[in-house]
């Protein structure tokens, strides 16, 4: 199950729990605050920790966060910096997603696209999150994703295998069928 960490209180993650979720993955993205704000994010690096920790608590041992690569003022130290505080959480997995913008998205406009990173920065902080991610202990099982040993995401290994999954909530998508839907 997908969270935001502003909205994963105890009590929800309790009933999550209780209601056979196994897996949580938090859309943490950062773990410094102005870029937090700068994506728009409705947490900071605190109430992230919090929720890891939180579900971590309520018996959650399989936890994964999302990173995200490209933000504005990006740079290999600062990643290190933010895969340091995240890979500190009580996780078993990473999701690192260089930041593309999309069109028709809030994202796509000028001031946006001269803040993110160009082709040659994205290749210098993916190598280093790679490298870093992999000292940590978190082995890269496919492009965007790294796990602890065990702790590969089956529903991602699907999505590659080109296996049937169903989406349940707000902009879920589903394979089924041989049909795509959301």
């Amino acid at each position: 199950m997908e969270c935001n960490p502003s909205s994963a209180d105890i009590s929800k993650l309790r009933e999550y729990k209780a209601s056979g979720v196994n897996r949580l993955s938090f859309g943490v993205q950062s773990a410094d605050d102005k870029s937090l704000q700068w994506l728009g994010r409705l947490h900071n690096f605190e109430g992230a920790q919090k929720a890891a920790e939180s579900a971590a608590r309520v018996g959650f041992d399989n936890i994964s966060c999302d990173l995200m690569l490209g933000l504005k003022g990006q740079t290999e130290r600062s990643l290190g910096e933010d895969i340091m505080r995240i890979t500190g959480l009580p996780i078993s997995h990473v999701s690192a997603y260089m930041l593309k913008i999309e069109e028709g998205t809030a994202f796509d406009c000028e001031s946006v696209r001269s803040a993110a990173a160009d082709e040659d920065r994205m290749c210098s902080l993916y190598l280093e999150a790679v490298r870093l991610l992999e000292e940590l202990g978190f082995m890269q099982y496919e492009i965007s994703n790294f796990a602890k040993d065990g702790r590969e995401s089956r529903h991602n290994n699907k999505y590659w295998q080109g296996e049937e999954y169903l989406g349940f909530g707000p902009a879920a998508h589903s394979y089924f069928k041989w049909q795509r839907f959301c």
